[in-house]
């Protein structure tokens, strides 16, 4: 069955579970308030936070500080059910390595994107880019094959280029692999301001619904942070 372990693979391949695209790397020919908001990463910060996991079999809570040293980084505040610890486990594993990036939207964005985006919508306020999804070097041959089938979209404001958005979505059905049919695939990713203009990560939401070898599947989770510092402006 195409699973919602499958599904949590893709939203951590979405700047989590890759290594972090250097704050120096170029970005080609992308917007100038692309590249403002992708330079703040620079200004490196490792506050504390807290990440919650809401799925359809487990809901779990986690205390990360990346601060600490690998494999120290995670402590559990909530734990799932007994019989779901060693699939939490993995998760476990994936917010250890990637616990510097977790928090930050640009950090998200920058191992998304390619070396150019279009825009796609424009208010007063804020302006949309999309472009196809980069995968990274290490990504793997089914998640090159997923992030193929979406586009992603960002949000910045006008006055200060800061990230309020990320949506990753499927544009039309698409079937990732033999006997398995996607009708819908959306993520998204709600940010907050902090100082510097920076954005953290305050909720991302992924849902898929499809067929799998012949059954219906409609899968979903959420995950929430909460910084523990006062980072906030």
């Amino acid at each position: 069955m195409y699973s919602s372990r499958h599904l949590l693979t893709t939203a951590l391949l979405l700047g989590a579970s890759l290594p972090a695209r250097s704050a120096t790397a170029p970005f080609g020919s992308l917007p100038a308030p692309l590249q403002t908001a992708l330079a703040r990463r620079s200004a490196v910060t490792y506050p504390p936070y807290e990440l919650s996991t809401v799925m359809p079999t487990f809901t779990a809570t986690v205390r990360i500080d990346p601060a600490r040293k690998p494999g120290e980084r995670v402590s559990v505040v909530a734990p799932p059910p007994p019989d779901r610890a060693s699939q939490f486990a993995e998760h476990r594993a994936e917010f250890d390595k990637a616990a510097a990036v977790l928090l930050w939207c640009d950090e998200r964005v920058a191992d998304l994107l390619p070396d150019t985006a279009q825009v796609s919508g424009e208010t007063p306020d804020t302006i949309t880019y999309q472009f196809q999804p980069n995968a990274a070097s290490t990504a793997s041959a089914q998640d090159r094959k997923m992030l193929s089938f979406v586009r992603a979209y960002v949000t910045l404001a006008r006055q200060d280029a800061a990230i309020l958005t990320v949506r990753v979505r499927s544009p039309q059905p698409f079937s990732p692999m033999l006997l398995v049919h996607v009708d819908s695939y959306e993520l998204s990713m709600q940010c907050a301001l902090t100082t510097g203009h920076r954005s953290q990560l305050r909720s991302l939401k992924q849902r898929m619904q499809g067929s799998a070898f012949g059954r219906h599947f409609d899968d979903s989770f959420e995950q929430r942070f909460r910084p523990l510092a006062n980072e906030q402006r």
